[in-house]
């Protein structure tokens, strides 16, 4: 008896182009995902001020001290 099922499994076209291994901003500096927490209003702020898209952009313009 032949399974007729076609749910999920390998489709064609499906996934992933070959050679894309993911988010990166350089070959050497990839994007990993991390943590934040905060309050409520901490967020409320955070979101009205751009999210992440202004935080990396002032992160890379230098608006935060580089402590090391």
């Amino acid at each position: 008896m032949e399974n007729k099922n076609t749910h999920g499994g390998a489709r064609t076209g499906a996934g992933r182009p070959k050679g894309i291994t993911g988010a990166y901003k350089t070959n050497d500096e990839k994007v990993k995902r991390h943590t934040l927490s905060m309050t409520d209003r901490e967020w409320e702020i955070f979101q009205n001020n751009g999210g992440t898209k202004n935080l990396r952009r002032y992160i890379n313009l230098g608006k935060f001290r580089k402590i090391i």
